[in-house]
């Protein structure tokens, strides 16, 4: 099932957001069917930010960009970025 979990520590919010891309490239199940959807809690340019480098390895890929609604939004805190996929399979 799908659970929220916090990955690794960097310095700096750029470098933050570079390694949620990174982490996406990684583990993507490259599938041009798959639905690949972003959340943000009110940090809009941070969101499209990472969309756009997600998009850098995949061509064409269409990344949905969503603010989280206000229960989740509640939950997550402002300035939340997070990415939805299916992944490869942890080694």
């Amino acid at each position: 099932g799908a659970k929220i979990v916090g990955y690794g520590k960097t310095r700096g919010r750029k470098k933050a957001l570079r390694a949620l891309a990174e982490e996406f490239q990684a583990r993507y199940e490259d599938d041009p069917d798959q639905c690949v959807s972003l959340a943000h809690g009110g940090c809009a340019e941070d969101a499209e930010y990472v969309a756009s480098l997600m998009r850098e390895g995949h061509p064409g890929m269409e990344v949905d960009v969503q603010i989280y609604e206000p229960v989740t939004g509640s939950y997550v805190g402002p300035g939340t970025v997070a990415i939805f996929f299916v992944g490869k399979k942890e080694p």
